[in-house]
């Protein structure tokens, strides 16, 4: 727990001056300002038209702190500090289950997680791997878990959570597959 709130506070460091964008960004931003702003979940640089090639998840999760005075991109940046949190956490919590509480081990895959130049400019962005990356492992952890004891609610879990991570990225399809 303290790696998962070092990392989520070291992002929100990272990211006082504005979450990091790019195209894709861009349109989940305007997106969730269109929908706040009444337009739906549409973008305005694509001439009003239907976020269609794009997963809904994001923006509206983007838009959700609209209600509390907080614009899009300032809620990525704290989205991305929580499900950067939650995912180092998941992790630990997975390899716990796969080694039998081996702290070493938990705290090495932690740490290879958490400092991975890679993985930090990801939840440095206004990108949807975030929360696609948690969404995920927890589709794998309870499929992992419908295998070992068959248990229908494992199932049913691994289901809730791959359709998630399908509306957050189209990619999450082989989630499904899965």
């Amino acid at each position: 727990y303290i790696v998962a709130a070092a990392m989520a506070a070291y992002i929100l460091v990272v990211t006082h001056l504005g979450i990091g964008v790019s195209p894709d960004s861009v349109t989940y931003l305007n997106s969730a300002e269109n929908l706040i702003n009444g337009k739906g979940l549409t973008v305005t640089l694509d001439g009003g038209r239907p976020l269609a090639h794009y997963p809904p998840l994001y923006p509206l999760m983007l838009s959700s702190l609209a209600p509390l005075g907080v614009q899009p991109a300032e809620c990525a940046r704290y989205l991305n500090a929580l499900f950067f949190a939650a995912s180092i956490v998941l992790i630990g919590r997975i390899i716990r289950g796969c080694t039998g509480s081996a702290a070493g081990y938990v705290l090495f895959g932690v740490l290879l997680f958490s400092l991975a130049e890679t993985v930090v400019y990801v939840y440095a962005m206004a990108w949807t791997e975030g929360p696609f990356i948690f969404f995920m492992l927890l589709a794998l952890m309870y499929a992992g878990r419908y295998l070992e004891s068959g248990a229908m609610p494992a199932l049913a879990a691994s289901a809730v959570f791959s359709s998630l991570a399908m509306l957050t990225r189209y990619a999450g399809f082989s989630i499904a597959l899965t």
